[in-house]
């Protein structure tokens, strides 16, 4: 009975692991797709594999990446509360994620894409603040200057670029940053 058993673990984690390849392959080929239309359809396929891999596969070791990845689908797919809803699971249930501070990243971004400015500022220095010293402190910095910016507070957002160019003056966003401040002065 108990080899049974573990046969049954055994095939059912090889056909799991089938199925998150095949929606990462999905996910990955949508990513890099310049035609709107396959891109579309691409993520569809994943989001489909990675719910049914969130449902019906719970022995599975990198819930949180699945979690991650649908999240990005629906956000590519513009259904902003399915992202939301799947960001928060992820939070609540694998609080010590490798991706956790991207997490914050794309709720944030999420606020912004529906001009909530304000709120995805909030998101955005609860980010700068907790993971400051990592990849994604830089991102942090150049959103809450966006946001700021998009809300007509020039002042605030010259000042957070300034303070994203001298804090992070190797990155990509201090690059733009520094254009950021040329235009506002």
């Amino acid at each position: 009975m108990v080899v049974s058993f573990w046969i049954y673990v055994d095939q059912m984690q090889k056909l799991s692991f089938r199925k998150f390849r095949e929606a990462n392959s999905y996910y990955t080929e949508a990513k890099g797709q310049e035609e709107k239309e396959k891109a579309i359809q691409g993520y569809k396929n994943a989001q489909s594999l990675y719910e049914q891999l969130i449902s019906g596969y719970h022995w599975i070791n990198n819930q949180d990446e699945i979690l991650f990845n649908l999240s990005d689908c629906f956000y590519a797919l513009k259904d902003y509360n399915g992202a939301v809803r799947v960001l928060n699971e992820l939070m609540e249930n694998y609080q010590d994620s490798y991706f956790i501070p991207w997490v914050g990243l794309k709720l944030a971004s999420i606020y912004e894409e529906e001009k909530e400015y304000l709120l995805a500022i909030e998101f955005y220095k609860k980010v700068q603040e907790k993971y400051g010293d990592s990849s994604v402190g830089p991102n942090a910095i150049f959103g809450i200057g966006r946001c700021q910016e998009l809300l007509g507070k020039k002042k605030e957002a010259l000042e957070s670029y300034q303070m994203l160019v001298s804090r992070y003056p190797l990155s990509e966003e201090a690059k733009i940053g520094e254009m950021k401040i040329s235009e506002l002065k």
